[in-house]
């Protein structure tokens, strides 16, 4: 029974979209991204998710506790590594698998039809949509004399994606 609540901790809870927290209590997430985090410092220390004993949040800092202490890692920071690892897990089963290639034209298409326009402060910043086992952030730019235009970039979750549309919709051309 739960008998005080630390009012920080869950506001610091609430503050993470819910499909970030559901990657960060994962533990066979977490024990991937930890071993990335270690492999980009030098050691090559390889964890399981059993040796992820618990998790809590601290503002944007993620604390996990393992059998050798507390590692923190910052929630940007964690979103990063699994965004990396699933891009070079994609990689690893492009190169043994044989996939279906995916053409920009089809990615565009499908957003068209069944994808989810994004749009911020009044302004359409794009479409996202889920491809091929992929979220798929999608700009449709109106250019002179070549009517529209259209770029995208591949991400491991719907949120990611819209992120994405997010931060080019204030890059300057």
């Amino acid at each position: 029974m739960i008998t005080s609540i630390d009012r920080k901790a869950l506001a610091s809870f609430f503050s993470i979209p819910s499909e970030i927290r559901g990657f960060i209590y994962n533990k066979q997430i977490a024990a991937k991204v930890l071993s990335w985090d270690n492999f980009t410092y030098g050691t090559e220390k390889q964890y399981k998710p059993e040796d992820v004993e618990a998790v809590s949040i601290q503002e944007d800092i993620i604390w996990f506790r393992l059998d050798i202490g507390a590692v923190p890692i910052s929630v940007d920071q964690f979103i990063s590594y699994w965004e990396r690892i699933k891009q070079s897990e994609s990689t690893q089963s492009e190169s043994t698998m044989e996939e279906i290639k995916i053409s920009s034209e089809e990615i565009v298409n499908q957003a068209k039809s069944q994808g989810t326009v994004i749009w911020e402060h009044g302004c359409k910043l794009g479409y996202v949509v889920h491809f091929g086992g992929w979220f798929y952030a999608i700009t449709e730019v109106l250019t002179h004399n070549k009517g529209l235009q259209y770029s995208h970039s591949r991400h491991g979750s719907f949120f990611l994606a819209q992120e994405e549309l997010r931060e080019r919709s204030w890059e300057v051309a």
